[in-house]
This record gives structure tokens, sequence and C-alpha cells, in this order.
């Protein structure tokens, strides 16, 4: 089987493991929401699927589907996350956290910068393989305006510091742990690694799952210039 194959499968199996667990967890609560059905499962798989084939306008015609539903249930809340960016290119991103280490990042404070988030994890291989030339691209181009933002899809924390005390990693990140959570519901990230670009006005300019370095670092290049 193709990696690439591979790595699709692997990303839509991620998501509808991620939220089938967060629904089930609801399904225990009488207040909550019931478990999700094969239709729902099969219908966000779609969405992703279209995604890693670069169809937007069949993705956002489903992701507008499964967000009708109720406000409740994570499955409808991640397509909404994921109606948001998929409409938002040209648009002012928000974002504000405080990072493992600390520091407190806010986009808006970051106008100026061209920003990449990067949604990744210690357990995803593509991630890990794209790691040492996400530093380097981050040591080129942070004196010229670059800013990198890790979002952590990772079960075990130590994992994550263990890197940053590395110094492997350098920029800030968020423990989202392994699951859409906040910042993977609320753009709509199905699978990782993901990544997206904000420019200097704070406006999201390209989103990509599994983007070819070549490719990003011609987008970089091209919003530092601006």
């Amino acid at each position: 089987m193709p990696v690439d194959t591979i790595r699709r499968i692997s990303a839509c199996l991620l998501l509808t493991l991620a939220t089938g667990a967060t629904r089930a967890a609801d399904a225990r609560d009488p207040a909550g929401a019931p478990a999700p059905s094969p239709e729902e499962i099969a219908q966000v798989v779609s969405i992703w699927n279209l995604e890693l084939k670069g169809d937007r306008e069949g993705e956002l015609r489903l992701a507008r589907e499964l967000a009708g539903g109720p406000g409740r249930d994570p499955m409808v809340n991640w397509a909404r996350g994921a109606v948001h960016r998929l409409t938002s290119e040209g648009k002012q991103l928000e974002m504000a956290f405080v990072s493992t280490d600390g520091r407190k990042i806010d986009l808006k404070a970051m106008r100026g910068h061209v920003v990449m988030i990067d949604f990744w994890a210690t357990w995803c291989a593509p991630c890990m393989e794209a790691l040492p030339g996400l530093g380097d691209t981050y040591s080129r181009h942070h004196a010229q305006g670059l800013e990198v933002i890790g979002v952590s899809w990772d079960g075990d924390r130590a994992k994550l510091d263990g890197l940053v005390a590395e110094g492997k990693v350098v920029w800030p990140q968020y423990f989202e742990g392994t699951k859409p959570g906040k910042w993977g519901e609320a753009f709509g990230i199905g699978g990782v690694p993901y990544t997206l670009l904000v420019d200097k006005q704070g406006r999201l300019r390209f989103s990509s799952a599994f983007p070819d370095p070549a490719t990003l670092e011609e987008h970089i290049a091209r919003l530092l210039a601006e």
C-alpha cells in the first residue's frame, strides 16, 4: 500500500476513534449526547478524506451538512470548526493560550509576523520526519519574522516536554492530547500533521494536511516578503 494511502487512512482513523471516544464518554452522562451513529462517523471520515484529496468545495458542503446538528454533539462542533477553517481564508484568526512553558500566546499580539500553526504529535511518524526540516525553516526565517506555534496531540505530556527540554522544539506548544481538543475542534482538524499559515495582518492564508516542504517554504517566503 502506498505511503500516501497509509497516511490518509491513519488520519481518518484518528479522527474517528477520537471523536467516537468523546461521544462514548458523553453517553455515560445522562445530560450528554448519545454515542455516535455509524452514519455520523462515516460522514466525518468522508469530510476529512475530501480535505486530504484537496476537494475543499466538497469538504465544505459535507461539513455544513453535519454542522447543522445539536450543539452539544462533539462531531457537530468539529464540523462547525471545519466550516470555520474553510471559510476563513483571507480573514483574521483568533487564537490565545498559555503554552506548556508558561508563555502567553495570542495571535493578535503577533501581528507583523508570519505565524505557522503546526498540529502534530510525537507518535506521528510524518510529524517527526518533518521536525528537523521545520526546525531548519524556523532557524532560517525567524529573524525575518516567522513564528511557529505547536498544537500537540500527544497522549504523554512527558514526551513533548522531553523534546522541548532537549531543544528540539523551541517554539511554544499547546498540549491538546490525543484527540481534536480545543483548537483541533475550533478549526475542524481531523489528523496530524496539519499546518495553518497566518500572514502579518493575522489572516489565514494557507492550510494543508501533510504539506509539501517546498510548497510550504514558497508560501512562507511570499508572506514574509509582503
